[in-house]
């Protein structure tokens, strides 16, 4: 690394050639990460957050035939991905947003200890002594076995009266926001699926309540005449929750041997359509369609 120049030596600096006639956007390129990101990872069992609409049979040929899953993100996807990832962080770490006493596992960044408690630990770290600012909520890790397999992360739990709840974090576009008088069908399949996979859970410390859940959306763009956020209660739907197992089944079924599934309703009516042209297992998901399997 160079010598930092001083305020007089700087300046005298010269710029670049893209600094000098470059245009905002060509000097970002110059500096910044802009383009696409790639990368794969192994196709697991179906995900809570994106159940509703996932692909059993692209679950189902990937986990079996272990098959990688393909990822290609640009930078205006990182970035939505990003502020998501910011307001989780900010709302799980900081008493700004939830008054209510947070539950759930808090893991020491200097030494890796996880333990469970209700409210922001206010010790140090009983393992290594490191102070509290270390301390960070983790997710709880829910991964259910057969028939249900399946996996998810339930953002965050708070304990209401004598109940722990579960609650949804979920940010949103501020148009899309002054419209929103309900979950999303996609959000509701998620906190039931987490309502009732958490209350089965026997790895976490307390009783979930399985009846009550929450759904908290943040507008990414703020209206200053209104507060930013929206807080849905979402009780038990045994309609949703019997559809929500249905479709685990169908991924259990695959696992005994019992074909790769149905295609998705959407590559049904056009194989060309963007889910199926961007499937990681297409290919194979052709072959075993003319193989009758």
């Amino acid at each position: 690394m160079g010598r930092i120049l001083s305020a007089r030596e700087a300046s005298k600096a010269e710029l670049l050639p893209i600094e000098l006639d470059g245009t905002p956007e060509s000097i970002a390129a110059h500096h910044l990460e802009v383009g696409r990101r790639s990368e794969t990872r192994p196709i697991g069992p179906p995900r809570a957050s994106s159940l509703y609409s996932s692909c059993i049979r692209f679950h189902g040929i990937g986990y079996k035939c272990k098959y990688p899953e393909y990822q290609s993100l640009n930078a205006a996807m990182r970035i939505v991905y990003a502020i998501g990832n910011g307001v989780h962080l900010w709302i799980q770490n900081s008493d700004d947003v939830i008054v209510s006493p947070k539950v759930g596992w808090w893991e020491c960044l200097a030494c890796g200890h996880t333990f469970w408690s209700t409210g922001y630990p206010d010790i140090d770290c009983p393992k290594c002594g490191a102070r509290k600012r270390a301390l960070r909520y983790k997710e709880h890790s829910l991964s259910l076995s057969a028939p249900y397999q399946s996996t998810g992360h339930p953002d965050l739990f708070i304990q209401v009266g004598n109940y722990v709840r579960v609650v949804e974090i979920k940010t949103i576009a501020g148009d899309a926001f002054g419209k929103l008088y309900a979950p999303f069908i996609e959000h509701q399949w998620q906190l039931q699926y987490y309502m009732w996979g958490c209350s089965e859970d026997t790895k976490l410390p307390v009783q979930v309540d399985p009846y009550v859940g929450y759904c908290v959306y943040v507008s990414k763009v703020p209206n200053w005449k209104s507060i930013p956020y929206k807080m849905f209660v979402v009780e038990k739907n045994t309609n949703v929750l019997q559809s929500v197992k249905r479709k685990l089944l169908e991924f259990n079924d695959i696992l005994s041997d019992a074909g790769f599934g149905r295609m998705h309703n959407e590559c049904v009516a056009d194989f060309e359509c963007s889910r199926a042209k961007w499937c990681s297992v297409r290919k194979y998901c052709t072959e075993f369609r003319e193989a009758g399997l």
